[in-house]
């Protein structure tokens, strides 16, 4: 929202200075964005009037004019816009004026004619950006009177930044009684003059869906003067609140926009009305599949069920709230207007305007919700301008409204005990009262420290006891209440002694050479539909943007996106070396309802080792089995016994991938991940240019870890075997090394692979895999005989669950 301080003042009848509002705002929670002047610095200009122009005798687009500025004699001129001609009134900049940009003014001839000066446009003076004509000023201004001075351009532009709840501060009526309030002032809003009807042309209004538009004006003003131009003044007002000034029916509906905080529309009557010359019934409801409008902005809309519109004899001529149709709108040539204020429920604005590309100021203030009480009285104002400026005469206000359906304050009960307890302070009920009262609240004691508050109709945001307090804590100062610590004692929260923490685990990660990623909850459909996720997403009411519009099932997508991003910093032969985790949550659905699942994901991309001269890149490239071995080294303090076995994602490299399983409480084997190379084919798809490693972790699983126990270190050898086996191409080496555990007993330390042979001597269908065995016993050393012993069972197991044999 951006307002001049000198209108603001004019409002509230006193003045203002810039900075100090500007911090007053800034401390209630009206963060401003920028100070700024309303116009860049210059001197030395004054309004002129032409007086005669005569043709530059050597050329052609020059003219000779004898300018009156209000000295006992004319100033001669030599001037090239196309719009100077006698009785004109415009910017004169006198010998020794300076321009913005510190461009001064000194006599000069211009094809041997004498200037003493020079007109200006808009544009020279940083006012406008139009400089194809000399800057027209109103009939009536002063000749002679410094513009500087007559415009009141020493004035301060504010820009603020309003929360959604703050939409009463979205006019300057309403940032009035928030100053006011600020600054403990008695504030009336200003009486609005009725405009008496001259003609009787009145219309018919239909509303079909009264819970989204529960009242709809509208008034006929016929007559306007096409040519007439906007006073200055208000040109002036809304080039300092950032809109440009177009024709007297554009400013006057901007005007009061930013007045009052009501959007406006104008129809033009001749264009709305039928072919017998009638005006139709205008209709408020919502559109039938199938329908299409094109918009001001010419922009084709196909309708929906969901959007509401105003219908000139059930034909679609406007979407309420957004924006009007083309075929209605005015023009330059309009003289005859149906002026539209009405109120439509929020949530039947809120996120059409995105979802269709459309924005507009009213659909801005419409969707977090206007004044249900001011429509009749912006149209007055509205007529009351607009009838000043161009001429015209009125018809009566017509309306539609189902007043029940419009929201309406409760009292609510407020209590000063209350309030002082949660700010910390003493107040007074005095103080309380005053600041309520100015805030425009209506108070109602029950007792000396009781009160059932109405808040004002515009402040939709106010509905309990704290949002009370809330405004008695801005208005009286955040600066003014003391800072106290919490008396209260805090208890320590136990935690489990096999929850590992999330931060061991972030710095576990960070210790394999990863960095830590914080990505989206929200997602692109269309890019979940790329890893072939995207059939059951949860959907946003109100997303940020199309491209943010659902919430992710899984955290794998947001971080190949990272990934991307970052391989774009490398070109060429470099080879970009990205290693990334996240912890976070995804969103499943569950029924009717949701569910929050906490997951650990990592991507990683480049050389598994630092360059060096030891290595080429072939050699140094991260493969299947480096990033498996970072895995495998984060599940590390899990209590489950963890394995993988080979999976189908669509996404993941058939050949290198897998699933991972643990064995849970129930001794039952589990999925709780996977991990593997992105498929080719979607790396194409991605346009990424090295291939990427990608995993997904349950989290649950991973932080549930096994306590320490006591374990005796034995001080007798060790013994290590070596086992040769020929085992079915279908089984893994995990399965083997997983019945070798169970079959071998209490001897069996460790158990690990250390080679993997097809070929020659290995029958078709079978591989050969060679095992070593650490044997060790705590109390005594170990004879041959019992490590035969157990390398009998484990031999006799393997072959009982997976027809394993040794190799000859």
């Amino acid at each position: 929202m951006k307002f001049n301080v000198n209108w603001l003042a004019e409002i509230l009848q006193q003045p203002l200075d810039a900075e100090q509002l500007a911090e007053q705002l800034t401390a209630a929670g009206l963060e401003v964005d920028t100070v700024t002047a309303a116009a860049e610095q210059f001197s030395g200009v004054v309004v002129a009037r032409i007086v005669a122009c005569e043709q530059h005798p050597d050329a052609d687009r020059l003219q000779v004019c004898k300018v009156d500025y209000g000295q006992p004699e004319s100033v001669q001129i030599v001037c090239g816009a196309a719009n100077a001609k006698p009785g004109l009134i415009a910017p004169l900049a006198v010998v020794g004026a300076i321009l913005p940009g510190n461009f001064k003014i000194k006599p000069a001839k211009l094809r041997g004619i004498e200037s003493q000066g020079m007109l200006c446009s808009g544009k020279e003076l940083g006012l406008d950006e139009d400089g194809s004509g000399l800057m027209a000023l109103a009939e009536d201004a002063p000749i002679g009177e410094n513009l500087r001075d007559w415009l009141q351009l020493d004035d301060t532009v504010i820009e603020i930044d309003l929360t959604p709840n703050r939409a009463d501060c979205l006019s300057l009526r309403g940032l009035a009684r928030e100053v006011a309030a600020l600054n403990g002032k008695a504030f009336s809003m200003p009486e609005i003059a009725t405009v008496a009807a001259q003609t009787n042309t009145a219309f018919d209004i239909r509303i079909d869906n009264a819970d989204d538009c529960p009242r709809y004006a509208g008034r006929v003003i016929e007559g306007l003067n096409p040519a007439a131009v906007s006073p200055v003044w208000m040109q002036e007002r809304l080039r300092r609140c950032g809109l440009r000034s177009k024709t007297p029916l554009v400013d006057v509906t901007n005007y009061i926009l930013l007045e009052m905080g009501q959007p406006l529309h104008a129809f033009d009557l001749d264009r709305l009305k039928d072919n017998q010359g009638n005006i139709p019934v205008l209709g408020v409801r919502t559109a039938v599949e199938g329908e299409c409008l094109t918009l001001l902005n010419d922009q084709a809309v196909k309708l929906k069920p969901d959007h509401l519109i105003i219908t000139a004899d059930n034909r679609p001529a406007a979407m309420a709230g957004l924006m009007g149709g083309l075929s209605t709108a005015v023009n330059d040539d309009t003289t005859s207007v149906l002026l539209e204020s009405a109120w439509f429920s929020p949530h039947m604005i809120m996120g059409r305007s995105r979802n269709l590309g459309v924005s507009s100021d009213a659909a801005h203030r419409f969707e977090r919700g206007i004044d249900p009480t001011i429509q009749c009285q912006a149209l007055e104002r509205a007529t009351e301008l607009l009838v000043q400026i161009a001429g015209g005469k009125a018809g009566p206000i017509c309306m539609a409204e189902q007043a029940d359906k419009l929201p309406e304050q409760s009292p609510i009960r407020f209590r000063l005990t209350r309030c002082n307890a949660l700010l910390g302070l003493q107040l007074e009920a005095s103080k309380v009262t005053d600041i309520l009262t100015a805030l425009g609240m209506y108070l109602q004691a029950e007792s000396d420290r009781v009160w059932l508050v109405t808040p004002p109709a515009a402040r939709l945001d106010i509905a309990l006891e704290v949002d009370l307090i809330e405004e008695i804590a801005r208005i009286h100062g955040f600066e003014h209440i003391p800072d106290q610590l919490p008396a209260g004692a805090l208890a320590l929260q136990p935690k489990p002694e096999r929850l590992l923490l999330k931060r061991r685990l972030e710095t576990l990660c960070v210790d394999l050479g990863y960095q830590e990623a914080m990505t989206y909850s929200f997602l692109d459909r269309n890019w979940l539909s790329v890893f072939g996720l995207a059939d059951e997403v949860i959907e946003l009411a109100n997303p940020i943007s199309r491209e943010l519009a659902v919430m992710r099932p899984a955290l794998m997508p947001g971080l190949v996106t990272s990934v991307q991003r970052n391989l774009r910093k490398y070109t060429g032969q470099q080879r970009g070396t990205v290693r990334m985790f996240e912890l976070g949550t995804v969103f499943l659905p569950d029924g009717g309802d949701y569910r929050e699942i906490q997951r650990l994901a990592f991507a990683a991309c480049g050389r598994s080792k630092p360059e060096q001269w030891q290595f080429n890149n072939k050699e140094s490239a991260l493969n299947f089995f480096d990033f498996k071995g970072d895995i495998e080294a984060a599940l590390s303090y899990t209590s489950g016994q963890v394995s993988f076995r080979p999976t189908a994602r669509s996404f993941l490299h058939p050949g290198q991938s897998a699933d991972i399983l643990m064995v849970d409480n129930n001794q039952a084997s589990v999925c709780i991940g996977w991990l593997g190379l992105l498929h080719p084919a979607m790396r194409k798809k991605l346009d990424l240019d090295s291939d990427v490693f990608i995993a997904e972790l349950q989290l649950d699983y991973v932080t549930n870890t096994e306590l320490p126990t006591f374990s005796k270190t034995s001080k007798y050898p060790a013994i290590r075997r070596d086992l040769a086996l020929i085992v079915p191409e279908s089984t893994t080496s995990a399965e083997a090394l997983g019945c070798i555990e169970q079959h071998a007993g209490e001897h069996l330390k460790t158990a690990f692979l250390f080679d993997v042979y097809t070929g020659s001597g290995v029958e078709s269908g079978y591989k050969s895999l060679a095992i070593g065995l650490i044997l060790q016993d705590d109390y005594q050393t170990l004879t041959d005989e019992m490590a035969d012993k157990t390398e009998n069972r484990i031999l006799v197991g393997l072959e009982h669950d997976h027809n394993i044999r040794r190799r000859d």
